[in-house]
């Protein structure tokens, strides 16, 4: 009560310009965020074709395929972990499914989900990333891990043939773990804003 005017309008000034720079930092993260998550979903997309393609290209030449579609594959899916892994060198794809022409999950690095009706199963028929936020997942080494996920769906149609239901022969679906790029991003843009605000 004693202080003087300036000082008081001094000190409301800080606190109005403080909390107007909180405001402007959490706006900017947010933006940034988002940002470096679209740029991930474009990114996922070229290495999940050229993976799908060696997959499928490895898996067709050890199996007996009737019309193309993945109907037989080999008893022992360590051949297709083999394969799998050789495919995804140096990514951070956490999960990988094949699904056959109807949907089904026929191969999974996570042997739990084989045998059930994907939800990626019906979609474009081009391939497309999305990201889905945080997704336990369970890898090829059996260990389950929360990560924030970015899914690519790669549609594989019959050689020569129009892209459409009758012509779908299988569908790749990874799940990639972008929880260290987001990471690095943020927490860059986050240390270049705080010494901003210093």
């Amino acid at each position: 009560g004693s202080e003087s005017p300036v000082k008081q309008y001094a000190l409301a000034s800080i606190l109005i310009v403080l909390g107007a720079l909180v405001a402007v930092n959490f706006v900017s993260s947010r933006v940034e965020r988002e940002s470096v998550i679209s740029r991930l979903e474009t990114e996922a997309l070229g290495p999940a074709k050229v993976s799908t393609f060696k997959i499928v290209e490895e898996i067709s030449q050890i199996t007996d395929p009737s019309s193309g579609m993945l109907l037989t594959l080999p008893d022992d899916t360590s051949v297709i972990d083999r394969i799998v892994l050789n495919a995804l060198v140096g990514q951070q794809v956490a999960r990988v499914d094949i699904l056959d022409a109807y949907g089904e999950i026929v191969y999974s690095t996570d042997p739990f989900y084989i045998g059930d009706d994907s939800e990626f199963a019906d979609g474009p028929n081009s391939a497309w990333s999305n990201y889905v936020g945080s997704a336990a997942v369970s890898g090829l080494d059996g260990h389950t891990a929360l990560i924030e996920a970015v899914i690519t769906r790669v549609p594989v149609f019959t050689e020569g043939s129009v892209p459409g239901a009758s012509s779908l022969e299988t569908t790749v679906v990874m799940y990639r773990d972008v929880s260290a790029a987001i990471d690095a991003a943020t927490s860059a843009g986050a240390r270049f804003r705080f010494w901003m605000v210093i």
